[in-house]
């Protein structure tokens, strides 16, 4: 087990590498200035042949395509610099990741630079680029960038303009260090209120184990904090994190070890920020019906794990996140549906909120949900048998000795 312990992980904080991903950056059109021929041989009568239009925007991803060489020995490339349109001038350069970071240093893996004008020398026959592979470059599969661009000079392997060629392919190096490699890709998914599934890509076939850790948000061990989980024996490429808070955030790390290498262990990877669910799912499909003039039925769908929902009616406009007091409450309402009573009749505006009652903070509160109680008296409103189209004031009060007659626009005395 190559558990590295809180102050070997201080230390490498202090030696941390950015493990970016290649860059993407290319041409955006696919007319005129293109390179047309890669050809290198390697090791082993391994080698490259490419033609290169018609032309593509962008990277051009040849990585299927490989060399093998050695570490220490000299190999040639050939590139042809030429068009796919019109001839205008430009430049070419090269550049092999030796140390298999995912950057390509514009000084250290350059292999060689040309400028010219297609079919006119010296781009009128294929150019060639003598390169030695350094002896500490790193053992394993890593890329090399051909490029090509309209009427400036390259520079930057990553910064292109409108018209130009980037093309990727694979080198294979041996003989050269064995490098402990960063793990990539690393991801949470499955996340529950208690567990996370941490996973990611083994940067080296060296690769022993790895050794993941899990603090809140905000803490390490470069800070002298305690991991919530943590498990320095992992030799798979997965683990699920366990013994975690509902609906916390976390930052995860990893580090690789590997059986040779220099250094043995990967930098630290990380943070990795992810935040765990809540153990409620939300309650959904509020209603109000039954509405009387002291009373409303509340309706719901239960959640996942809400068996109970506390309930709450208030005055139109307050809630309890504006520390107002409901008129009615219910923090143990089940099945679904609850009876919100003691409410004032003739059209009082009222607020509801549902909140299911799981977990340690419960699902989101639903709401609000509005709706009038009815006029005193009255068991439903009025909708027919008025004049006006039928438009009925709010409520009307009815005194001792009158009756309503419906066809008229209010109540006339016996």
């Amino acid at each position: 087990m190559r558990k590295i312990t809180l102050l070997c992980i201080a230390m490498l904080v202090f030696c941390l590498q950015s493990k970016a991903q290649y860059c993407v950056d290319g041409p955006s059109s696919s007319a005129d200035s293109n390179v047309e021929q890669v050809d290198i041989i390697g090791d082993s009568e391994s080698a490259i042949s490419h033609t290169g239009c018609p032309a593509v925007t962008s990277v051009e991803d040849l990585t299927a395509l490989f060399v093998d060489v050695t570490a220490g020995n000299t190999y040639t490339l050939s590139v042809t610099f030429g068009t796919c349109g019109g001839n205008f001038d430009g430049n070419g350069e090269v550049w092999i990741d030796y140390n298999s970071d995912q950057i390509f240093d514009t000084t250290l893996e350059t292999i060689g630079t040309s400028s010219g004008t297609p079919g006119i020398a010296p781009w009128d026959a294929p150019v060639d680029f003598t390169f030695t592979v350094p002896v500490d470059a790193a053992n394993g599969s890593t890329r090399m960038r051909v490029t090509h661009q309209e009427g400036t000079n390259v520079t930057d392997p990553c910064t292109f303009a409108t018209w130009g060629s980037v093309m990727d392919f694979t080198i294979n190096i041996s003989g050269g260090l064995d490098v402990c490699f960063d793990p990539t890709g690393f991801a949470a998914s499955n996340l529950t209120d208690v567990t996370a599934d941490l996973s990611w890509m083994s940067g080296a076939t060296s690769v022993i184990d790895h050794n993941v850790e899990v603090y809140l948000t905000g803490e390490s061990a470069a800070l002298g904090n305690i991991p919530v989980f943590a498990n320095g024996n992992v030799p798979t490429t997965i683990i699920s994190a366990t013994g975690l808070a509902e609906f916390t955030t976390y930052d995860a790390y990893i580090t690789s070890a590997c059986s040779s290498g220099t250094p043995p262990n990967s930098n630290l990877v990380g943070p990795l920020t992810f935040t765990t669910t809540s153990s409620c799912s939300e309650i959904i499909a509020v209603g109000v019906g039954n509405i009387t003039a002291n009373s409303a039925e509340i309706s719901w769908a239960p959640g996942v794990g809400n068996d109970s929902a506390l309930v709450e009616v208030y005055v139109a406009g307050e809630s309890a996140a504006g520390a107002n007091i409901p008129v009615y409450t219910n923090a143990n309402a089940t099945g679904g549906i609850d009876t919100a009573t003691g409410l004032m009749p003739n059209n009082t505006a009222y607020d509801v909120y549902v909140t299911g009652q799981c977990g340690a903070l419960g699902s989101p509160t639903q709401g609000p949900f509005s709706f009038e109680t009815l006029c005193a008296g009255f068991t439903a409103p009025f909708t027919e048998g008025f004049e006006n189209g039928g438009v009925i004031p709010s409520c009307w009060t009815m005194s001792g000795g009158e009756d309503w007659d419906f066809n008229l626009t209010g109540p006339n005395n016996v």
